[in-house]
C-alpha cells in the first residue's frame, strides 16, 4: 500500500535539517520506499510505498520515527518530537454513554462524547494538508478523524450522538441476511461473520473499522459528537472488506493489524483537535474497553551474535543507537549480551534475534555491507527428487529433438473445459477463492488442456506436437494424492504417436509391450491401447473421442498419450542391460502373412517360435496383410542357409 503526507506535517513530529530529496534518499535506502516527491498547492508531498509487515510506518508518525533512526547514519540531525496528549477533563453536564462488547469481538475499545459549537468548514492548515495527500475535506468534524489517521496511523471514527436515540452501542456479530446502508448509499446483506454495532434495538449504526452508516453520519445539524475508536480483529475486517469490495483506507490499515496501544495515542490527539477546530466539550467520562493489553516481548542476543549475522562488525554504541532511536529499549549485559524490549507497534513483526538483526543491518545500510561470494556448496537431495529431476531433463531432451514443444498449463483449469470433455465437476477438487473460474478445479488429467492447446493454435501451424510434464489431483480422505504424469499429444497420426512412445522407452531403457484397448475416458476404446511391463502399467494412448474434439470445436483427430511420471523413473535404467555381441553373420528375411493379431502378439509369438531371432520390425502394411522382416543369428557359429528356412517356417507356422 501507499501513503502521502506532506513535508510540513512531517516536520511537526521530526527535528531536522535534511533536505525532502535527501530524506527520500535516505529513506529509500534503508527503509520506506519513497516512490516520488511533488509539489501540490504550495504543498511538498511524498509518496511512500508501506510494505503490508509494517503497518507502523503507515503515517506521520510512524515515518518520523524511521526517519529519525536513519538520518544521523548520513550525518543528518534527526530528531522524533513527541506531542504531550493530556486525559480529558470532563464538564459538569454528562450525557448517557454505554459500550458493550459482550462477546469480545474487539481487542479494545475507547468512547466519548462532546459537544460541539456547530459543523463547518476545517482551519486552513488541516484542509490544505488533506487535499494535498488526495483526501477530500469534508467539514470540521470528519476532517479530524482522517487527519487523526494519516498522522496517528490509527483509523477514527464520530457518530451524531443524538441521532443514537438509546445511547448505547453494542459489538456483535451481524445475523444471517442483516441489512445496512452505509454512509455512501449503498446497502448491504451481512453474514454471520461480520461485526457491527448494535444501538440496542437491533438496529445496526456502524461496519466498525471498514464504515460508517448513513443512520448515525455527522450532519449539517450534529451539535453533539460520539468520538469512537474501536481496535477490531483484522481477520475480520479483511473477509469483510473483500467480501463487499468496500475498500477504505481504514479497513485498509485495520486489516494489517495496528497496534492497540496507539489507539489511545490517536483518541487523546482527535480530543485535543475537536477542541481546537470546533471549540469542542467532553461532557461523558472517557470509555476504555482493553481486556486484554498487549504484551511487551523482550528478546535476548548478542552484538557477536548481530555481527555474524551481518558480516561485518557493527560498533556496539551503534547497534543501541539504531534500536533506541527505533523505539526497542535496550539493556546492555556482560560479555556483550543485549536484553531487547520491543516496542508495542511492532510486536507482530519482531519476535527473534534474527529479527533484531534484520532491523539493525537495514538502518546500517545495505549498501554499507561488504558483498562477499559464499563458497559454492552441494545439497543432497533425495533420491526421489534426483531421479526426478535427472529424467524430467531427459524426457524433456528427447522430446525437445524430436520436434516436440513443451507447455505448461495451469494446474487448475474451469469448468466450461471439464463439462467439454464430460467430466464431472463434483469430482475434482476445486480452489474456494480462485481469482477466475479459468482456473477453479484442479486437474486429474493432463489431456483437456492439451487438447485445447490444439484448438488455441490450430491457426497457426498444420501439425502440431506438444507434450507437457505436471502434476495431477486426485482427492482423498486427506491431503489430495499428487502424481506427476507425462502427457504426449500430436495432430499427425497414430503411427506418428507410437513411434514417439518406442523412441522414448528406448531412450530410458525401459522393456515394455503394447496391450490392445484401454479405460482411459477420453479415448476411443477401438483406436486405443496401453504401455506395459508386466504388472506396471505405464499409462494409456489414442486417439481422443471424436466428440470431445468436437466440442471445442476440433474436427481433425487428435492423438495423445498420457503416462505416469513416477513409474517411468522407478523402472528407466541410465544404461541398457548388457546383451553380448554376436561374433556370427546376421542374416535379414522378410516375410508376408495375414493381418489378424496385434504387432505386440505377433512379436510375442515370433520371439516364442525361434531362439534365434534378434529382431522383428514392421516393413509395411497392405490391405489386410502385413510385412515384417526377421533377423537371425547364432552366437556359436555362421547359420546356413538351410536353417534360416526352418527358422523362418517355425515363425510363420507359429504366427
Amino acid at each position: 500500500m501507499n501513503i502521502k503526507i506532506t513535508h510540513n506535517w512531517l516536520l511537526d513530529y521530526l527535528d531536522t535539517d535534511a533536505t525532502p530529496v535527501e530524506i527520500q534518499k535516505y529513506l529509500s535506502l534503508c527503509g520506506p520506499s519513497v516512490e516520488r516527491i511533488e509539489e501540490v498547492n504550495g504543498e511538498i508531498v511524498y509518496d511512500i510505498e508501506i510494505t503490508t509487515n509494517r503497518i507502523d510506518t503507515a503515517s506521520v508518525l510512524g515515518i518520523a520515527r524511521e526517519a529519525a533512526a536513519i538520518l544521523p547514519q548520513f550525518g543528518k540531525k534527526a530528531i522524533l518530537k513527541k506531542k504531550e496528549l493530556s486525559q480529558p477533563i470532563v464538564s459538569k453536564t454528562i450525557m448517557p454513554i454505554s459500550i458493550t462488547d459482550p462477546s469480545g469481538v474487539c481487542r479494545r475499545l475507547l468512547g466519548i462524547v462532546m459537544e460541539v459549537d456547530g459543523v463547518g468548514k476545517s482551519p486552513e492548515y488541516i484542509s490544505k494538508r488533506l487535499t494535498a495527500i488526495d483526501m477530500r475535506s469534508l467539514n470540521n468534524i470528519v476532517d479530524v478523524t482522517n487527519y487523526v489517521m494519516t498522522e496517528i496511523g490509527h483509523p477514527t471514527h464520530v457518530f451524531d450522538y443524538d441521532r443514537i436515540e438509546t445511547h448505547n452501542l453494542i459489538l456483535r456479530h451481524a445475523k444471517k441476511g442483516e441489512e445496512i446502508v452505509t454512509l455512501d448509499e449503498k446497502k448491504y446483506n451481512l453474514d454471520e461473520t461480520d461485526i457491527i454495532i448494535d444501538d440496542g434495538t437491533g438496529k445496526v449504526i456502524d461496519l466498525p473499522g471498514i464504515m460508517g452508516t448513513a443512520n448515525s453520519v455527522v450532519t449539517n445539524n450534529t451539535k453533539r459528537i460520539l468520538f469512537f475508536i474501536e481496535s477490531n480483529d483484522p481477520v475480520s475486517i479483511r473477509r469483510t472488506s473483500m467480501r463487499y469490495g468496500i475498500r477504505t483506507m481504514a479497513s485498509t490499515i485495520n486489516e494489517k493489524n495496528p497496534d492497540s496501544e496507539l489507539a489511545l495515542t490517536a483518541f487523546l490527539r482527535g480530543i485535543e483537535l475537536f477542541k481546537e477546530v470546533a471549540d469542542a466539550k467532553v461532557v461523558s467520562p472517557l470509555i476504555d474497553i482493553y481486556p486484554k493489553k498487549a504484551e511487551q516481548i523482550e528478546i535476548k542476543t548478542s552484538k557477536s551474535f548481530i555481527d555474524a549475522k551481518v558480516g561485518v562488525e557493527i560498533p556496539l554504541k551503534t547497534i543501541v543507537s539504531i534500536l533506541t532511536n527505533l523505539e526497542f529499549t535496550v539493556s546492555t549485559q556482560e560479555n556483550d549480551e543485549l536484553i531487547i524490549t520491543v516496542p508495542t507497534h511492532r510486536i507482530s513483526d519482531v519476535t527473534i534475534p534474527e529479527d533484531i538483526v534484520e532491523e539493525v543491518a537495514r538502518v546500517y545500510g545495505y549498501f554499507a555491507i561488504p558483498s562477499v561470494l559464499q563458497l559454492p556448496a552441494y545439497v543432497t537431495q533425495p533420491k526421489d527428487t534426483e531421479l526426478l529431476f535427472y529424467y524430467q531433463y531427459v524426457v524433456k531432451s528427447y522430446l525437445k529433438h524430436r520436434g516436440y514443444t513443451e507447455v505448461m498449463n495451469y494446474s487448475a483449469t474451469s469448468k466450461e473445459l471439464l463439462q467439454q470433455f464430460e467430466v464431472d465437476k463434483v469430482e475434482h477438487l476445486y480452489i474456494t477463492n480462485s481469482i477466475s473460474e479459468d482456473i477453479k478445479y484442479l486437474r486429474q488429467s493432463l489431456i483437456p488442456s492439451l487438447v485445447k492447446n490444439v484448438k488455441q493454435n490450430e491457426g497457426f501451424a498444420k501439425e502440431h506436437k506438444l507434450f507437457e510434464l505436471a502434476k495431477t489431483y486426485i482427492p482423498s480422505d486427506s491431503l489430495p494424492i499428487e502424481e506427476n504424469k507425462l502427457s504426449i499429444c500430436t495432430s499427425v497420426s497414430l503411427d506418428e504417436l507410437k513411434s514417439i512412445l518406442i523412441g522414448l522407452m528406448k531412450e530410458l531403457n525401459i522393456e515394455f509391450d503394447f496391450k490392445e484397448g484401454s479405460t482411459n475416458i477420453h479415448l476411443m476404446p477401438s483406436v486405443a491401447g496401453e504401455l506395459t511391463q508386466g504388472k506396471i502399467q505405464f499409462g494409456s494412448f489414442g486417439q481422443v473421442k471424436p466428440i470431445l474434439c468436437r466440442n471445442l470445436g476440433l474436427e481433425a483427430p487428435v492423438y495423445v498419450a498420457e503416462l505416469s511420471f513416477v513409474d517411468l523413473i522407478q523402472t528407466a535404467r541410465v544404461m541398457p542391460n548388457y546383451k553380448s555381441f554376436s561374433q556370427y553373420a546376421h542374416i535379414t528375411h522378410d516375410i508376408t502373412i495375414k493381418k489378424d493379431k496385434t504387432f505386440a502378439e505377433l512379436k510375442k509369438n515370433a520371439f516364442s517360435a525361434s531362439n534365434k531371432l534378434i529382431s522383428l520390425s514392421l516393413l509395411s502394411t497392405y490391405k489386410d496383410t502385413i510385412t515384417l522382416r526377421l533377423e537371425f543369428t547364432d552366437s556359436t557359429k555362421n547359420l546356413t542357409e538351410e536353417e534360416v528356412k526352418r527358422e523362418v517356417e517355425a515363425v510363420q507356422k507359429y504366427l
